[in-house]
């Protein structure tokens, strides 16, 4: 019985492999059939080794690379481990060798798109050992979007690898719609304008603020910040903004008008709700920054970065992974009582501390 017991479960496993290599599949036939023609890729793949649909660079989306790529896709079949350290430094290294072969006309985002459903088990498979490898043949260049498939999944190195190469981390569920994540997430991805992005105020106004550097915008995406100004601001605040684009270097030179906070039916500041929502904006960007710089960290600054983090979920009611929410319910109602309307207190909904600061 207990054999037969494991016997299904495997089978049931490796019909999940299946239906998720398929909907793989299905995905990537879609987004190459949406790359743009002035695009180029290439297409890796990987469990032991690693094996280039054609070695030796980029290759432009024409018709005739796309039909090839799909048939390379079309025969793409799971096999043994998951050598997750060289893989990415194939694909870092063909794409620095792409710019200094020449290929690109003009300048375009380097952007990797790597997908597993596994914990690195051949070569290199110490996290920090990987992480600093690929920091290094990245060179603070390539944009590293991480998609995790799968419960064997090792989320939190995708989470670090994307955060210190200029992207994010995503999990993609398997259900039956996993093609349907894949392609909106490359929606999301698929049009660069700008990228090397930053934001420069004068510092006699602007106090303190939000991460101004932004690796790349998006078509249909935005760029937000938030900050404290100087009591004593002017009313107009210079914003100078640099990035480059396809085909050029980019420099504006914009002024802004400093409205002061006014609210409905010109009710005084201090009774308008517009100044409470920018006060937590800031808080809700700055602890996304700390979470964000605490991957990354060693012990030491771990242990700064999240008392930070922590202090500003406290004082502003957000909950973060070093807090939880703690919601107290009335008693239930002995049976055949008649239920009344229950004030829970302001107290009663909030942010707590959990009960250690690991800083992990």
């Amino acid at each position: 019985m207990l054999l037969l017991l494991l016997l299904l479960l495997l089978l049931l496993l490796l019909m999940l492999l299946l239906l998720l290599l398929l909907q793989t599949r299905e995905a990537m036939l879609t987004i190459l059939a949406d790359l743009h023609v002035n695009d180029r890729f290439n297409i890796l793949t990987f469990s032991n080794s690693v094996t280039a649909w054609k070695p030796g660079g980029t290759f432009p989306a024409a018709p005739t690379t796309i039909s090839t790529a799909s048939t390379f896709i079309s025969h793409i079949t799971a096999q043994g481990g998951t050598n997750i350290n060289k893989a990415l430094l194939e694909g870092a290294k063909l794409l620095q060798s792409a710019e200094r072969g020449g290929e690109d006309e003009g300048a375009r985002a380097k952007i990797i798109i790597f997908l597993t459903d596994g914990e690195p088990t051949v070569g290199v498979t110490d996290p920090e050992r990987i992480l600093g490898n690929v920091r290094e043949a990245t060179g603070g260049e390539i944009s590293l979007f991480c998609l995790g498939f799968g419960r064997s999944l090792d989320f939190p190195l995708l989470q670090r690898l994307s955060a210190q190469n200029r992207a994010v981390a995503r999990r993609i569920f398997e259900d039956s719609d996993a093609n349907l994540q894949l392609k909106g997430f490359y929606d999301e991805v698929a049009s660069p304008l700008l990228y090397d992005i930053s934001l420069e105020y004068s510092r006699s106004q602007v106090l303190e603020a939000t991460g101004g550097a932004f690796p790349i915008f998006f078509k249909g995406s935005e760029l937000l910040v938030a900050g404290k100004m100087a009591a004593e601001s002017q009313e107009r605040l210079e914003v100078t903004l640099r990035a480059s684009s396809a085909n050029q270097v980019l420099r504006s030179v914009n002024e802004v008008t400093l409205r002061p906070l006014e609210g409905p039916l010109e009710c005084s500041k201090d009774l308008s709700p517009i100044g409470g929502f920018v006060q937590r904006l800031w808080a809700y960007l700055t602890i996304k920054e700390l979470l964000r710089e605490r991957q990354e960290a060693n012990e030491t600054t771990k242990r700064s970065l999240s008392e930070r983090a922590l202090n500003l979920s406290l004082a502003y009611n957000f909950v973060t992974p070093l807090t939880s929410l703690v919601v107290v319910r009335p008693d239930a109602a002995p049976r055949g009582a008649t239920r009344h309307p229950h004030h829970i207190p302001d107290t009663a909904l909030r942010s707590q501390p959990h009960k250690s600061l690991s800083g992990k």
